[in-house]
């Protein structure tokens, strides 16, 4: 086993001209504001970034002079999901793009395309599970390995970890890097970015999937520095390790220096797929550069960081598998407020309006010092408007604290953690309510802001989003220029107005847009409610997303059309499609106002749900259908309601058919499904079939549907109330056993089921049970009163 030599290591690191390494973690102010000179030291001739092949169109809009950042590049690969790749003034890629066009150098993206198998592969390439090495807590009086020694997994981390103040989960990089970088030269911050990356791979487990990566780096790297040409590459620190060419020096040991042994060639199993770019720094820090949003609110980092006892350098059969499908890639704006990774929103970094100052202060202490002192001055600010005391003296006194931690800490300046400390210490004055929510929300206002990035207007669009825009502005709803979240009210069947707003943004909902969140909307009684209301949003994912649908149409018609005929295939594909798929296409094609989908997904209810589907999937398109027939859905023309009738009237008696197998239930789901049944047949008069089936339930079934049974009895005129009454009145003299007892808890369930039709429809039905409940003695009620509180939590408040 090499010994570990972190000095030789980063000295190997530093000195490798073949490429030139520029390690870096994504959103480094200290790192942004040093990578021009640094590549003008270098004379790069080819600048490769840690991007997907996919983006290289988008480069050189990305360096536009006219692009604001933030941004983002968007892209979606062979399974739709999609990745963020944010960019902000503090991003050292960003940086090294603009660098490449001013100077007319080339940039080459040199990560795996998003549609690439590599992607998929997870895990350690070896035993022994991956140790993220950013354990903040670190044990800091662990021995130092002996001379020879290999140190334990980990160590690195907690030197690291030691150096900084030693507070558990603190960020390693802010520490090592940021913090340290104000008055040192360019190449001193490089060297500290490069050792920090190296010392994270010699701790843990490099997953397979950065394995595919990296060979695809060299790839590229090597061919970009054919004829002699001169090559920086702006990745990743962690991946550092692995592009250095053999002969210009080793980086540590046989687990991360090319030529090391141990590659089987074999790669863990397929789980999906994994996109973006990751820090390079390791887990923990949490700001990949790409990382995927799935509606959960979520994201997968670009990748974990670790080791290997195998060789960076050997192939990887994953990269040169063909790539299955092109990605769909997209140029969008970004805001700081959701570049702040305490937003949800994925590859952030905390408090970017803080990075941004520091970025402009460009290294120089005196500058940091002058923008904490504007920071504080903000806070306080922001503390009187929301009526706490924050004058000139606490101002001061936070600034010089700041400064005394940065003193004592042996830092050049100070930095956002002793900023933080001070602010907490002298604004926020122990309380963690009241004036902490105001300091919090005041610390939000000036540290993350809210500005908001635009891209170049010479970069390209999809059909869509201009047309989606257009029709906004038609509609009056909130459009780029009115980012803000807002609820909105809709009665699209008394509106027409209301009705096209209603049809645009179903349409934006089945494609995907991210516009708009449908909200629950409270009825009267047991009806439908009909107006609708919405949650309207316009953040960085709907322009990105919805460039990505425009491969399906260029108007929200064509796109929701070509979304939903899509959906369609695939489920034929796969052996359906099932009745729930059948109901949720023929429900959103409806609300979409797509006629011919519609006649399409009729003609398949009809042949899939009088034979497959389950009472709750039959009462749920008895629903639909009859929204349909009324006209409730734009997307039906007069013969499709005509086939809404028809097909209503199969379902019932599939759904009478279907009753048999309710006997033995004890669930009361499908108690409501009984009573719901009777609601819906009551005008249809079915006969002799409804009445046999429902007395056999009401005489065999379970306790549970007994009661159910006999309730719609009574509702569909098949049994006098009266008669009801009398024999819920006889369960409550019969209930002197502790079986007799539990068998009434769920007839009573059962029965007050249909609680509310009864009360509407036959009121006397339940009157002589109240009566004999009213009349039992004390004891008798004692022995009976768990059972009734049992039996009557079936009534909602309603009832």
């Amino acid at each position: 086993m090499t010994t570990l030599d972190p000095r030789a290591a980063v000295d190997a690191l530093a000195a490798s001209r073949g490429p030139y390494l520029l390690g870096v973690r994504h959103h480094s102010p200290a790192l942004a504001a040093v990578v021009p000179a640094l590549l003008d030291e270098a004379g790069a001739e080819v600048v490769c970034v840690e991007l997907p092949a996919d983006f290289r169109p988008w480069l050189e809009h990305l360096a536009d002079p006219e692009t604001v950042a933030p941004v983002a590049l968007a892209g979606a690969g062979e399974g739709g999901r999609l990745s963020f790749y944010p960019f902000a003034d503090f991003s050292p890629e960003l940086a090294a793009v603009r660098w490449a066009r001013d100077r007319g150098a080339e940039v080459v993206c040199c990560d795996l395309p998003l549609s690439d198998p590599g992607w998929s592969l997870s895990g350690p390439d070896r035993d022994g599970g991956v140790d993220d090495g950013f354990d903040g807590g670190a044990d800091g009086d662990r021995a130092a390995p002996a001379a020879g020694e290999t140190p334990a997994r980990g160590a690195f981390a907690a030197a690291l970890a030691t150096a900084g103040t030693g507070r558990d989960g603190e960020d390693m990089w802010d520490r090592a890097v940021e913090v340290l970088a104000p008055g040192c030269s360019p190449e001193a911050v490089r060297r500290a970015a490069l050792g920090v990356g190296w010392a994270l791979r010699a701790d843990a487990d490099v997953p397979a999937v950065d394995l595919a990566r990296e060979a695809r780096m060299r790839r590229v790297i090597a061919e970009a520095s054919a004829g002699g040409r001169r090559v920086a590459a702006v990745i990743g620190a962690f991946h550092a390790p692995a592009l250095l060419v053999p002969g210009e020096g080793t980086a540590g040991t046989d687990r991360t220096a090319p030529g090391g042994a141990g590659r089987d060639g074999h790669g863990p199993e397929n789980t999906g797929p994994r996109t973006g770019v990751d820090t390079g720094t390791g887990t923990g820090s949490g700001i990949g550069i790409g990382t995927v949003a799935d509606g959960t609110g979520k994201a997968d980092r670009g990748c974990d960081s670790g080791t290997s006892d195998t060789d960076p350098g050997a192939s990887v059969t994953a990269t040169t598998e063909p790539v299955t499908a092109p990605a769909v890639t997209s140029f969008v704006p970004y805001s700081f407020d959701l570049l702040d990774s305490r937003s949800g929103y994925p590859a952030g970094i905390r408090d970017p309006l803080w990075q941004q100052a520091v970025l402009t202060a460009a290294g120089d202490p005196d500058r940091i010092r002058e923008a904490a002192s504007a920071a504080v001055t903000g806070l306080c600010r922001e503390m009187r408007r929301a009526g706490h005391t924050a004058g000139t003296g606490e101002a001061a006194e936070t600034l010089r604290l700041a400064c005394d931690l940065a003193t004592l800490r042996g830092l050049p300046a100070l930095g956002r953690g002793e900023l933080l400390e001070a602010v907490t210490t002298v604004l926020g004055q122990g309380e963690l309510l009241g004036r902490g929510r105001a300091l919090a929300r005041a610390l939000e206002a000036v540290l993350v802001g809210t500005a908001r990035g635009r891209i170049s207007p010479h970069a390209p669009r999809s059909g869509l989003g201009p047309s989606v825009e257009e029709e906004l502005a038609r509609l009056r709803l909130p459009r780029p220029e009115e980012p803000g979240p807002r609820e909105v009210r809709l009665d699209p069947l008394r509106s027409p107005l209301d009705g096209r707003r209603e049809v645009l943004l179903q349409r934006l909902l089945v494609i995907g847009a991210s516009y708009g969140e449908p909200l629950a909307v409270a009825a009267t009684g047991d009806g439908t409610a009909l107006g609708t209301k919405w949650r309207l949003a316009w953040n960085p994912s709907v322009p990105a997303r919805l460039d990505l649908a425009g491969v399906r149409g260029v108007t929200a018609a064509q796109a929701a059309a070509g979304t939903l005929a899509e959906a369609a295939r695939r489920e034929a594909a796969e052996g359906g499609p099932t009745p729930a798929q059948v109901l949720a296409g023929l429900a959103a094609a409806a609300r979409c106002d797509l006629p011919d989908l519609v006649d399409a997904r009729l003609r398949e209810a009809s042949a899939v749900l009088p034979d497959t589907a389950g009472l709750p999937e039959l009462l749920e398109a008895l629903d639909l259908l009859e929204g349909m027939r009324r006209g409730h859905y734009p997307g039906t023309t007069e013969d499709a309601r005509a086939a809404a009738g028809t097909l209503t009237g199969e379902l019932l008696e599939a759904a009478v058919r279907s009753l048999p197998g309710l006997a033995g239930s004890d669930a009361p789901a499908d108690a409501g499904a009984l009573v719901a049944l009777a609601d819906r047949s009551a005008a249809r008069h079915l006969g002799l079939r409804m009445d046999r089936a429902l007395a056999e339930l009401a005489s065999d079934g379970s306790p549970l549907i007994q009661g159910a049974a006999l309730a719609v009895r009574v509702l569909l005129d098949l049994d006098p109330a009266a008669d009801l009454g009398e024999r819920t009145a006889g369960w409550i003299d019969g209930a002197t056993s502790p079986d007799a007892r539990r068998a009434l808890t769920k007839r009573l369930a059962g029965l007050l089921t249909a609680a509310g039709p009864l009360l509407q429809a036959s009121p006397e039905a339940l009157t002589p049970l109240l009566d004999r409940v009213d009349a039992l003695a004390d004891q008798d009620f004692l022995d009976r009163l768990p059972t009734l509180r049992g039996g009557f939590d079936a009534l909602a408040p309603a009832a």
